[in-house]
C-alpha cells in the first residue's frame, strides 16, 4: 500500500506573536493577558499534532490533528488575522522533499496553517489504512473506510485550495490541486482494492469483481494523467 508522507513545519510560538499583539492592543488592561493560557495551550497542541507519526498510532494522530484544528477555528474567530498589527507567519515544507528550503511557504493568514493540517489529517487516514493487516473481512472493511476517508479529505482540500490559492501565498507542490487530486485518486484506488479483496472472499459474481478491477485500473490510469 502507498503511504503518503505528512508535511513538516517550523515551530511556531503563539504566545510570543499573539501575546505581543494583545499587550499592544490592550495596554494596561486585564484583556492584555486574558488569552495567554490559551496561547500556551494552543502551542502545545500544535507540537503534539505535528509530532513524528512513527511514535503514535494513526487514531491518536487523527485525534490530535482534529483537536488542534478545532482550536485553530476558535482562534480565527476571535482575532483579526490579515489586519494591520497582527501578522502571523507559518512556514511549511513540501512532503516529498522537505529538505528543500526553496520550497517553503510563508503566509500572513491562517489559511496555509489550516490547510496544511488538513493535509496531514488526510495522510493520517491513509496511514491508518496502510497500517491495517487485512487478514479478515472486518480488517479489510476498516482499511477501506480509512482509505475512503483519506480520499475524501484530499478531494475536499483540493477544492478549498483551488478557491483560496490567491490568499495562501506561495504553496509547495504537494499543496497544488494536481498533487491533491493525485493523492485522492491513489487513496480511492486502495479503497477499491480492499473492496475487491472482500468480494473475492465473499465469492461475489465474477462480473462484479471484473467491474471493480476495471475501476481500480482506471483510477491508476487517472493518476498517471494528473
Amino acid at each position: 500500500m502507498f503511504k503518503i508522507s505528512p508535511k513538516f513545519s517550523n515551530p511556531y510560538q503563539f504566545s510570543k506573536v499573539l501575546g505581543a499583539y494583545m499587550a499592544k492592543t490592550y495596554k494596561g488592561s486585564e484583556e492584555a493577558t486574558k488569552f495567554n493560557p490559551f496561547f500556551q495551550s494552543l502551542q502545545q497542541m500544535r507540537e503534539t499534532a505535528l509530532a513524528p507519526t512513527e511514535s503514535k498510532k494513526p487514531d491518536q494522530v487523527i485525534a490530535d490533528l482534529k483537536t488542534y484544528l478545532l482550536n485553530l477555528q476558535y482562534l480565527e474567530g476571535r482575532f483579526p488575522f490579515n489586519q494591520p498589527g497582527l501578522q502571523t507567519e507559518f512556514v511549511w515544507y513540501d512532503n516529498v522533499n522537505p529538505a528543500r528550503k526553496a520550497e517553503q511557504s510563508r503566509t500572513p493568514s491562517l489559511l496555509l496553517e489550516k490547510y496544511s493540517v488538513l493535509f496531514n489529517l488526510a495522510t493520517a487516514y491513509n496511514l491508518k489504512g496502510a497500517s491495517i493487516v487485512p487478514n479478515s473481512e472486518t480488517e479489510k472493511r476498516e482499511a477501506r473506510a480509512a482509505f475512503s476517508e483519506a480520499a475524501n479529505q484530499f478531494h475536499s482540500l483540493s477544492k478549498h485550495v483551488a478557491r483560496d490559492v490567491a490568499l495562501m501565498g506561495h504553496c509547495t507542490f504537494d499543496m497544488s490541486t494536481n498533487a491533491l487530486d493525485m493523492y485522492a485518486l491513489i487513496c480511492q484506488a486502495h479503497a477499491h482494492m480492499c473492496a475487491h479483496s472482500i468480494g473475492i472472499e465473499k465469492k461475489t459474481k465474477p462480473v462484479v469483481l471484473a467491474h471493480v478491477a476495471s475501476t481500480i485500473a482506471d483510477l491508476f490510469m487517472q493518476v498517471r494523467g494528473v
